[in-house]
């Protein structure tokens, strides 16, 4: 695809679409072949395997620790938390307050 291409359907501007190419060749995302004036652009899927596995990684180790804290929520149930402690405080002493005006 011929760079310039880019940029008109989305009405940004020439230099913010070369600026941007020039990030993704860096990263070695897309591939750019010159012709004449002409910059073309080609992507190669691949590029992004490594990306893939590592999410895929992250995927395995994140599914893990979920099930470990699954499994020690089984068994150990929450408890009163602090917030709910501090409300039924504030109420008893509410009531107290109003039973002894």
């Amino acid at each position: 695809m011929h760079c310039i291409s880019i940029a008109n359907p989305y009405g940004v501007s020439k230099a913010a679409i070369s600026k941007h190419l020039n990030a993704l060749h860096r990263a070695k995302l897309i591939e750019k072949t010159r012709d004449g004036r002409v910059t073309h652009c080609s992507t190669d899927p691949r590029a992004l395997d490594p990306v893939l596995e590592l999410l895929e990684e992250l995927g395995q180790f994140w599914s893990g620790q979920l099930g470990s804290l699954e499994q020690y929520f089984a068994q150990n149930p929450l408890k009163e938390t602090r917030n709910e402690h501090s409300k039924k405080s504030v109420s008893k002493s509410r009531n107290k307050k109003n039973n002894s005006r």
